[in-house]
């Protein structure tokens, strides 16, 4: 795929809408707001932390996209070869 065309652009718009509702499930943040309550963080060490936390998972979660592509690709190569 060299450049992005109009026909891309839904495929474009579910992957964000997806990305966006994934990001609502109790399960990304709630431990987050949990432990700040316990150690009694403010909001801004609470945003911080839950922050970070979401940079890490899509960081983790991109290298792990790759990973599999990069597999998926190379076993492609291989059974296409003669």
């Amino acid at each position: 795929m060299d450049s992005f065309s109009a026909e891309d652009l839904p495929k474009i718009g579910g992957i964000a809408t997806v990305s966006l509702l994934h990001s609502f499930i109790p399960t990304h943040w709630l431990p987050f707001s949990i432990v700040g309550r316990a150690q009694k963080w403010d909001a801004v060490e609470d945003a911080f932390c839950t922050a970070f936390g979401a940079v890490l998972h899509v960081i983790s979660t991109s290298l792990l996209g790759i990973t599999a592509i990069t597999m998926a690709n190379t076993i492609a190569g291989e059974e296409n070869s003669p």
